[in-house]
């Protein structure tokens, strides 16, 4: 495996990357979020990096999830992953998919770390990610695991905040709805997206389905 890794060229690194920052993700998700790289290629260097140990594949669903090892984070220097349930993997996946179906619609835009959001006064729940814009505008991206009530999600958008200390030194109560411009709530059932546009009208918050990749559970 060493020599590998002493020659892994520049496509191996961006897949690596890539990873990093999708953290859970199908392969044609990572295939998608390496733009413009041949995604034969992407494939080819995903298999090789799960045979050195850099990429770990979890089969148990369909389609299957790839994520960094604790060797591949340690090689590019960026913390592993604690959790690896299927709660924490199922979502992770739909925020990525999010991100590739909401792209052609919104335009580009980059899902920031938590750490970049403790730093804007925020401190996410679950299902809420803090993105920008190609434009440099902040916002808002909401992806409903379930059913979300939307009070839950009027909730979401107007709860104040309390950012770890280290990370935010102002004010604190500050909110999704005074710190971002926008939203975007995705939810993979057409339905319930149709609830939740009623009871968010007048909010700048666009609903969004992205069907999901698997049931609810294994």
């Amino acid at each position: 495996m060493q020599p590998l890794l002493s020659h892994l060229d520049n496509t191996a690194w961006t897949v690596l990357r890539t990873l990093a920052r999708l953290e859970f993700a199908t392969i044609a998700q990572v295939v998608g979020a390496c733009g413009t790289v041949n995604p034969t290629t992407v494939r080819r260097r995903l298999r090789g990096l799960a045979s050195a140990g850099l990429v770990a594949v979890e089969r148990v669903v369909r389609p299957a999830i790839v994520s960094l090892t604790r060797r591949g984070a340690r090689l590019l220097e960026v913390p592993p992953l604690r959790l690896r349930s299927w709660a924490v993997m199922r979502r992770c996946v739909q925020r990525n998919e999010a991100e590739q179906v909401l792209r052609p619609i919104v335009g580009p835009f980059c899902v920031q770390p938590r750490r970049t959001v403790w730093r804007w006064g925020l401190c996410p729940a679950v299902g809420e990610y803090g993105v920008v814009t190609e434009a440099g505008q902040r916002a808002l991206l909401f992806v409903d695991g379930g059913m979300s009530p939307p009070a839950r999600v009027q909730h979401a958008w107007t709860r104040p905040h309390r950012p770890p200390q280290r990370f935010w030194s102002g004010p604190l109560g500050q909110r999704w709805s005074t710190v971002v411009e926008q939203g975007w709530v995705v939810t993979g059932d057409a339905g319930h997206a149709a609830r939740l546009r009623g009871r968010l009208a007048g909010l700048p918050l666009q609903v969004v389905v992205v069907p999901p990749l698997w049931n609810n559970t294994l």
